[in-house]
């Protein structure tokens, strides 16, 4: 527990000047949480689209909704550690749309791996490895995005000079 943790009751915010997209251990945690929950209605919708698409039964729908989030689950966990490096990289870089593209890579990038990892390649998979990488993507930047909106949120709360906070560490330098 910090110095002001302990003395105010709230915890320092980790962005400064020069990182101001420095998230903490919980928010990263967070963030991959929001992308797991953000890639279920995503990838259901958009495999279905594609299945559809391209004339193959939906008998998909039975095993998605029995193998899909323990397969997402466990592919968020194998893939944390590189979305981890990746904020530790990009933490000094102040434009949103740079990190939204970073991790909609990131997520397109892991997305194809695992699809490739977990059903292989081949042309029966074509537009069901397409449909999983574009959830993917979308899932982990919406994650990231999710996340470093409310993180900044609650920094521009804690830097209103009504707030308690505020008002005892004005107290307190009198």
């Amino acid at each position: 527990m910090s110095a002001v943790e302990a003395r105010y009751g709230v915890r320092p915010t980790p962005r400064t000047e020069q990182s101001p997209r420095a998230f903490t251990g919980g928010e990263f945690a967070r963030g991959a949480a929001f992308a797991l929950l953000w890639f279920q209605p995503i990838a259901f919708a958009s495999a279905w689209i594609a299945s559809l698409a391209s004339g193959a039964e939906p008998g998909f729908v039975i095993v998605y909704l029995i193998f899909g989030f323990p397969l997402t689950l466990a592919a968020t966990l194998a893939g944390s550690p590189l979305a981890l490096v990746l904020g530790r990289v990009l933490r000094r870089q102040r434009r949103d749309l740079v990190h939204v593209l970073a991790f909609a890579l990131y997520g397109a990038a892991w997305g194809y791996a695992v699809q490739a990892l977990v059903f292989g390649f081949g042309s029966a998979m074509a537009a069901l490895t397409l449909a999983y990488t574009i959830a993917t993507s979308i899932a982990v930047a919406g994650g990231w995005w999710t996340t470093s909106r409310i993180a900044l949120a609650r920094d521009r709360q804690r830097l209103q000079p009504q707030s308690d906070v505020d008002a005892l560490v004005a107290a307190d330098e009198e």
